[in-house]
């Protein structure tokens, strides 16, 4: 019983949750593209050193929840592009799962 009660207790203890945050910071945006297979999607291609998505994320309109924040999410990603400024993207489904970004912060 005693093991049983002691291996529960371990095993809650792992943390397995992934939920929303960061998917990368500091990055430099270096290639956007303006659909994905003719969806409702678009790629975001960059370099950084935090870095869970090994360059690329994914922007659907299924995960912005409104139009309007998917098109500003694209313009943002564009403008980053241009101006060489570093960003940040965020992902309100699961920080490890490079085809849900959502936000993108400019900076």
């Amino acid at each position: 019983m005693r093991k049983s009660l002691t291996l529960f207790f371990m095993l809650l203890s792992i943390n397995t949750y992934a939920g929303e945050g960061y998917l990368t910071q500091d990055a430099i945006v270096t290639k956007v593209s303006s659909t994905s297979q003719n969806a409702d999607a678009f790629w975001v291609w960059y370099s950084s050193n935090t870095d869970n998505c090994s360059g690329k994320i994914k922007f659907q309109l299924v995960n912005a929840g409104t139009e309007g924040v998917f098109q500003r999410s694209f313009t943002l990603a564009t403008t980053a592009l241009v101006s060489g400024k570093k960003v940040g993207i965020w992902s309100y489904k699961d920080d490890t799962d490079c085809f849900s970004g959502v936000s993108i912060d400019v900076y």
